[in-house]
């Protein structure tokens, strides 16, 4: 049956389905521009073993540097061990008991074998009187003490038990002062011993 003429409508025009021009008819779906689109793909997650060139250098390097540091300390303690044990001996002249000869002999004792293993070539066991209270004086340059109280290591062992007793009663936490100082202080390189040092 051929279409009839829309009342109104210009001659030839095809029947209007009373839809605007350019709309869409109602009932269909409109096309959606990102359902063609594939999901989003991660990409595999990065593996932390077997480690890059980078890593094994670092840790190399660390563990040389722990070795390193470990042997340090290592020989460190160990040259320095004597120290430790003259500080316990100076802590035992300095606990209560009689200031005399023989207390004054002992911590010249201590002196000597504190030098002894500092300097084993130094041949310190040979130095006595002035020359040995130079030694140490020079060693330990800025060490604290007294001319009285460093002249009792110097000829207190030629005196009375007597008069060595009167002077310690002054001298004596003088000559102890001294004897830490010297102890944790002394250097590992020897100095030549002092020539005009007033002792």
């Amino acid at each position: 049956m051929p279409l009839s003429p829309t009342p109104n409508a210009p001659h030839g025009a095809l029947p209007s389905s009373g839809v605007p021009n350019g709309s869409i008819p109602p009932g269909s779906a409109p096309n959606d521009p990102l359902a063609a689109l594939r999901d989003i793909h991660l990409p595999a997650p990065v593996e932390w073993w077997p480690l890059a060139p980078g890593w094994w250098l670092l840790i190399a390097l660390g563990v040389a540097s722990l070795i390193a540091v470990a042997i340090y300390l290592y020989r460190h303690i160990k040259r320095n061990a004597y120290r430790h044990q003259a500080l316990l001996q100076l802590q035992q002249l300095a606990g209560p008991g009689e200031r005399n000869s023989l207390w004054l002999q002992s911590l010249n004792e201590l002196l000597k074998r504190c030098a002894h293993s500092a300097y084993p070539q130094g041949h310190t066991s040979s130095l006595h009187g002035k020359t040995w209270c130079n030694f140490l004086q020079q060693q330990v340059d800025n060490a604290v003490v007294t001319p009285e109280a460093l002249a009792l290591l110097s000829d207190g062992g030629y005196k009375s038990d007597s008069h060595v007793s009167a002077a310690l009663t002054t001298h004596a936490n003088d000559l102890l002062d001294f004897t830490q100082q010297w102890i944790t202080k002394h250097p590992r390189t020897i100095k030549q011993p002092a020539v005009d040092t007033a002792c």
